[in-house]
């Protein structure tokens, strides 16, 4: 298993680069800092939460008052238009009195800068202040106006309007019900202002007195959250019924939070309905504004921040500078011991702590001191004890019978006089070549297998046999043993090597006679069986024939024919019979070379028939296996005898020639030839063609035969040596 090193992170003041005395102040300082800081933050941020908590709820006070101040300020234009219905006689219950009423209301009805006017119990205009607005026989704008008041009875509001009745100026309304003695309702008397006209409005000016804000900005809206007033002058944007203050004063609600205002600052809006109308104010203070106030106590905390850090530090370092002179020394003394300078010693002054450390210390230099002239004293033995081992071990490696290698990157670093006599080199050939040269072939691909096992099988291997090609050019067949050593730049193997090249060859010629034996003993047991049953059983056959014929000399001439014809063919079987056991007996090679073996075997056909064989032999005679040599003197038998039976030669030759490594023998005729492809396997009992190819192949040879029809046949046998 691998282990993965973690670097671990230190704070600087606690990395091991810094001074004892620094990490002390870091020890105290530190903490003090934190504590400090976190306690300035705390305050900090406990001041900006409970300045927020105290704006929003003054703003929210403060803007509910100013609201009601502003309702009440707006009971004035009710009374004025009451008192104008009063003075104009518009409570008798005449509808007709309605019209010209108001041309003397100026004192009372100037206040409404856009005018004033009657309406009819229809929602029509039947009379305007002052004369020429135009408004008369037009009908109100605001639909349902009459309906709202029958139901309320009292004064109402309305929202922004703007319409061709009033040459599309932006108007504002107060609507006063003008009810008949009876208690029904007559109509009604509307003072309106002029929503362009901010600096000349009385209507604006009563809002302006209010003075709610030292920063920041107010505005009123109506109930659709349509803009009437802003204390900007310059503010442009009339509809902002979709910012969030106002979307909740226009529901009725009043409450104050921060928020972005209108023009995107961070701000604290407050927000409150006046009563008696559907109209909401809303104010917005600047926050930065009101963080401003905390300023001095931000410089407040910093300076307390300052001093508690700057105090402390100051009191620790000069008490640290004080208490680490003693480990200072101690440390210069042990800085002298780790450069060589054994034996130092410190001088102690006081019995605290550091004095039982300067104590300990000197104690120490001077163990050290002794047990390093100790150490010297069993290094120099060693080394020697060492020098002794390594010359005994490089000459029991040199003089191992066993090659001993030690292998890297594909190359004999180092080797001995065995490895090199293996390979029939020097150390100093052997050490210049890659170690691949040795191994071709099917050597090559075993050697990728030994590689392949040293890496599968825990880096040893045992008795891995494995051919190599010499400097010289011989083959030869070595058992290695080896195991793998891993480096840092890749790995070596140290391998004791054996030539068993000589056990091989041994093993091999033990296995072939073996084999030979074997075959020996299964021709002999073969040629017992057809002795014993064959060929007695022809003899007896032959026996009987002849004794038939003995009764049957005055019989019909054809069954004398039959019988004779009988008695020769069983002769005849009987002479293969003893032929057979004859070639199964190796016989005629046990004490003759095969040139001798065949000579007389073709000197027995040559005497046996009509037909004339020779013989030749040339070449220096070859160290034959007994395999080989059966294998040859077979054939020639075969050939010899498929001459006399089927191609009806006058003439055989036959020559037996040895090259260097190879052995070739020709039998040639001037028969009547045959065509070899077509013809099969002898089915009268011999070997056959398919068997003298067979006996070839079996030792590595080949057998070419040559032959046409009318022009006799040649057959070629050549076996490698």
């Amino acid at each position: 298993m691998r282990t993965e090193n973690r670097r671990q992170f230190r704070w600087p003041i606690f990395n091991g680069n810094i001074g004892l005395r620094c990490k002390l102040i870091g020890w105290f300082v530190v903490p003090t800092i934190l504590i400090l800081v976190t306690v300035a933050v705390v305050n900090f941020f406990a001041y900006q939460t409970v300045t927020e908590d105290l704006v929003v709820e003054r703003d929210k006070d403060l803007l509910r008052l100013s609201a009601i101040q502003l309702s009440a300020s707006f009971e004035d234009y009710e009374i004025r238009l009451s008192d104008a219905a009063r003075d104009s006689g518009l409570l008798t219950g005449d509808s007709n009195l309605l019209s010209g009423t108001l041309s003397g209301q100026q004192g009372t009805l100037s206040v409404f800068d856009a005018g004033t006017v009657i309406l009819s119990r229809t929602g029509e205009i039947v009379d305007e202040f002052p004369n020429g607005l135009g408004l008369v026989g037009d009908f109100w704008p605001e639909s349902g106006l009459m309906t709202d008041l029958l139901r309320t009875d009292q004064p109402a509001y309305s929202d922004v309007l703007s319409s061709s009745v009033f040459q599309d100026d932006d108007v504002i309304a107060v609507i006063v019900p003008i009810i008949k003695t009876g208690g029904t309702l007559d109509g009604a008397i509307v003072g309106m202002f002029d929503l362009g006209e901010t600096t000349v409005s009385s209507f604006y000016a009563g809002i302006i007195r209010l003075r709610l804000q030292r920063s920041g900005s107010v505005y009123l809206v109506d109930s659709r959250g349509q803009l009437i007033f802003h204390s900007d002058p310059d503010f442009v944007e009339p509809k902002v019924a979709d910012h969030l203050p106002v979307q909740q004063v226009t529901a009725g609600k009043a409450d104050s939070f921060r928020t972005k205002g209108l023009n995107g600052d961070e701000v604290v809006a407050a927000f409150s309905p006046i009563p008696g109308t559907g109209w909401g104010l809303v104010s917005e203070e600047n926050w930065s504004a009101l963080a401003d106030e905390s300023t001095t106590f931000q410089r407040l905390l910093i300076g307390l921040l300052i001093l508690g850090v700057a105090l402390p530090a100051g009191i620790v370092a000069f008490g640290m500078r004080r208490l680490i002179r003693p480990l200072d020394e101690l440390n210069r003394a042990a800085n002298a011991v780790g450069g060589g300078e054994y034996g130092r010693q410190v001088e102690v002054t006081t019995s605290d702590e550091f004095g039982q450390l300067g104590s300990s210390f000197n104690q120490m230099s001077r163990d050290l001191k002794r047990s390093y002239e100790e150490l010297e004293t069993r290094v120099e033995e060693r080394t020697n004890e060492l020098r002794i081992a390594e010359l005994m071990n490089t000459r029991l490696i040199e003089n191992s019978p066993d090659g001993i290698v030690l292998a890297r990157h594909n190359r004999f670093r180092k080797v001995n006089n065995a490895a090199s006599y293996i390979f029939r080199t020097s150390k100093e050939e052997l050490e210049s070549h890659p170690l691949d040269e040795y191994f071709v072939g099917e050597d090559a691909t075993r050697l990728q297998e030994f590689r392949s096992l040293l890496e599968h099988s825990g880096d040893y291997v045992e008795h891995f046999e494995i051919g190599i090609t010499r400097d010289d050019g011989s083959h030869a067949i070595i058992s290695m043993t080896a195991r793998r050593q891993a480096e840092e730049d890749g790995f070596a193997v140290e391998m004791i090597l054996r030539d068993v090249t000589a056990r091989h060859e041994t093993e091999e010629e033990l296995f072939k006679q073996s084999r030979e034996l074997a075959v020996v003993d299964e021709r002999n047991r073969m040629s017992r069986e057809i002795h014993d049953t064959i060929a007695q059983g022809l003899t007896g056959v032959i026996l009987q024939l002849e004794a038939a014929g003995d009764f049957t000399k005055s019989a019909d001439p054809e069954l004398r024919l039959h019988l004779s014809r009988a008695q020769s063919l069983a002769r005849e079987s009987l002479t293969e019979a003893r032929r057979s056991v004859r070639n199964l007996s190796p016989g005629s090679l046990e004490s003759r070379s095969l040139g001798d073996a065949l000579l007389d075997e073709i000197k027995k056909f040559d005497s046996r028939g009509n037909e004339h064989a020779e013989f030749s032999e040339s070449g220096d005679r070859l160290d034959l296996s007994s395999e080989t040599e059966a294998a040859i003197f077979r054939i020639c038998q075969e050939a010899l005898m498929n001459a006399r039976k089927y191609a009806s030669a006058r003439n055989i030759s036959v020559s037996l020639t040895y090259d260097e490594n190879m052995v070739t023998l020709e039998i040639e005729d001037d028969g009547r030839g045959f065509e070899p492809t077509s013809t099969p396997t002898n089915k009268e009992g011999g070997f056959g063609l398919s068997n003298m190819r067979r006996r070839a192949q079996i030792e590595g040879g080949t057998l070419d035969i040559i032959s046409n029809h009318g022009e006799g046949t040649k057959i070629r046998l050549v076996i490698p040596v």
